[in-house]
């Protein structure tokens, strides 16, 4: 009679050599996506602001009047224009490091870059040294007139005014970037999945959406507190209060021009996830700026990654 028990054990092996490969591949892809999370946040461990600190008082005197007299009141980045460049550098991570994994990850050709808030141009500069054409959107006048002065003449590189929550460009971009916790500045969030619904019309089918949040928590702890900011061309405080029951946060930029105010919402994982539901995005990874960059972990900060379906 033949003896059948070999063809069994054979098939028991192959299934368990297939189960292993794909262990092997999942282990793989973990391991690369984890790297790249910790070199996208690096950046941050390697330049720290030393020029930051936190007090219950006001410590810079050259501000006292300005913050005692209450004025004069200055539109958002108004007085923090001139000094953004060097606290923002000291505080960005590597965007484009991320977004070439992704690409290389998602097996997509990135050519269209829309940095969404975009500021001075710090991350549009870089974007446009690797991609054939960047966009920057931004609603301070004073922050794109810096940006426009940085990248003159740089081929490849444009800017627009516009709200991010209401733009309307009539294109679609391959990657679409709202970095430096500018989505906190919505309203509400019904704002949030309006304004989803407002990047993916302007993603094309595969696209990417990367951008970083402010949490509750870093509200919540740091409610009632003056952050003390010096760079080499003025010192500057931001004093914020938070209303847990409002969801809400008011912050006051005290610099030696005037007092900008800013409100903001905190935009949790849940949150994200519903308003990408509603728009047709799916969230692909949500880590914060940890020693051990986390899948899922929130923590003072999130960043995110999302992608609109291939047709």
């Amino acid at each position: 009679m033949a003896d059948r028990s070999w063809p069994a054990a054979g098939v028991k092996i192959y299934r368990l050599s297939r189960i292993g490969a794909t262990m092997l591949g999942y282990l793989r892809r973990a391991w690369t996506t984890w790297h790249a999370k910790s070199d996208f946040i690096a950046s941050i461990r390697r330049n720290p602001s030393h020029t930051l600190f936190y007090a219950a008082e006001l410590q810079f005197p050259e501000l006292q009047e300005v913050w005692e007299t209450g004025g004069p009141e200055l539109q958002p980045y108004e007085g923090l224009a001139s000094a953004w460049d060097e606290y923002g550098s000291c505080n960005q991570p590597d965007y484009l490091g991320l977004i070439k994994f992704l690409s290389d990850r998602h097996s997509i050709e990135l050519r269209s870059v829309l940095d969404l808030a975009c500021g001075t141009g710090l991350l549009t500069a870089r974007l446009v040294r690797s991609f054939n054409e960047v966009v920057g959107l931004d609603a301070s006048p004073r922050m794109l007139e810096v940006a426009r002065a940085r990248l003159d003449g740089c081929k490849g590189a444009s800017f627009v005014f516009g709200d991010f929550r209401t733009f309307s460009l009539g294109r679609q971009f391959d990657v679409i970037v709202c970095t430096f916790n500018s989505l906190n500045y919505l309203g509400d969030l019904n704002e949030l999945s309006g304004t989803f619904a407002v990047v993916a019309k302007h993603l094309t089918p595969g696209g990417i959406f990367v951008f970083d949040v402010t949490t509750e928590r870093s509200m919540r702890e740091r409610s009632g507190l003056y952050a003390h900011v010096t760079t080499n061309a003025f010192r500057f405080a931001l004093y914020s209060n938070y209303d847990r029951k409002q969801r809400k946060q008011i912050s006051r930029a005290i610099t030696p021009t005037g007092i900008e105010l800013h409100r903001r919402i905190p935009i949790s994982l849940q949150d994200v996830k519903t308003a990408a539901r509603e728009s047709g995005l799916r969230v692909e990874e949500c880590f914060s700026p940890s020693l051990i960059p986390v899948r899922w972990l929130e923590g003072y900060a999130s960043f995110f990654v999302l992608t609109k379906a291939p047709d």
